[in-house]
């Protein structure tokens, strides 16, 4: 079969070294599930910050190559072992991993995939777990939002950021985001956002928006001066929920200041999610409900799951690319099959 391989860290994506690529599909043998767990034929996998992050070296934690990459992808289970009978064989599923779904078949734990409805397609499955996991982990688990609280969302047009405003918009918050460009904040506007700001004078577009008081909740990916700027706004008894650093500049934070400032920071990955799945200490009632109330909102279109462009599995370079330069406006969908 089919799979996507990072053979070295790098940025340009296509790069070779000698006779190899940096990033390379390579002939691998098809994986046996093990219990709990569902072999997929995937039909299509999305592509995220975090792999962009992972092929660079600059990942926290992350995998070391050569190492089989791809988060989050969608297919058809085809085979299933002892435990994993939940999930019929041709069963539609969506599904998260630590790594290696870039791949035509893999293997993940029954609790890491989740059915997908008939109104939803391959590519929509594909781009729907990560983003909305991480929003709803963020928002909901992390941040412990309360309707008619004000959210400040940072780079809120993208996947993440996209999921969160309607999340948000879900829960009843009223929603601040930022974005680099009139078409990115045109676009959180049909959304949900109430304002939207560009990044170089946030603070003060906030404060016309929502007086002297600052955000109950923010959500922060830049890091670096973006994320200093955005604690300072905090009001006392705020809190920020760090998602992400896409600067690469990570911010030094001061226990003391936290203390007389009365705020608080705390984190959401996926990877801890995942981990806490597998030795089963989730809650499944609640992401359940979670899960079928965003179905029926896709459904109903009162939900979106923004694709912003699709690549073949065999351009794969090209997506990366595509997304590392910050060129998309919604996900990146690879074609596998």
């Amino acid at each position: 079969m089919r799979s996507v391989r990072v053979n070295f860290f790098g940025s340009a994506y296509g790069l070779e070294n000698g006779n190899q690529r940096q990033i390379e599909i390579v002939d691998a043998a098809t994986p046996k599930p093990g219990p709990d767990e569902l072999l997929i034929h995937i039909k299509a996998a999305a592509l995220n910050y975090a792999d962009i992050m992972q092929a660079g070296g600059t990942y926290y934690k992350g995998p070391k190559p050569p190492f089989m990459a791809g988060i989050e992808a969608a297919g058809e289970v085809v085979e299933t072992g002892s435990g994993a009978e939940k999930f019929a064989i041709g069963s539609r599923v969506c599904a998260v991993a630590r790594g290696g779904l870039f791949s035509e078949y893999v293997t993940v734990n029954k609790n890491l995939a989740c059915a997908l409805p008939e109104h939803m397609d391959y590519n929509l499955g594909a781009a729907f777990m990560v983003s909305t996991l991480s929003a709803w982990g963020a928002i909901v688990k992390m941040a412990k939002a309360k309707r008619g609280e004000v959210i400040l969302i940072q780079s809120g047009a993208g996947g993440f950021g996209s999921a969160a405003i309607q999340i948000s918009k879900m829960l009843g918050l009223r929603i601040f985001a930022t974005a680099s460009t009139e078409e990115k904040k045109r676009k959180m506007i049909s959304l949900g956002a109430d304002a939207v700001s560009g990044y170089d004078d946030f603070e003060n577009e906030f404060k016309s928006f929502n007086g002297t008081q600052g955000p109950d909740i923010a959500l922060e990916s830049v890091g670096g001066e973006i994320f200093k700027r955005t604690y300072k706004l905090l009001p006392p008894f705020g809190r920020i929920v760090v998602v992400g650093y896409t600067s690469l500049e990570i911010p030094v934070i001061d226990p003391v200041k936290l203390l007389f400032e009365t705020k608080t920071i705390s984190g959401f990955h996926l990877n801890s999610f995942v981990q806490s799945v597998l030795s089963k200490k989730r809650e499944n009632d609640e992401l359940d409900d979670f899960f079928s109330d965003v179905f029926m909102r896709i459904k109903e279109k009162s939900f979106s799951v923004n694709i912003d462009k699709t690549f073949p599995l065999e351009k794969v370079h090209d997506a990366y690319r595509y997304l590392g330069e910050r060129k998309s406006a919604g996900k990146v969908v690879l074609l596998i099959d």
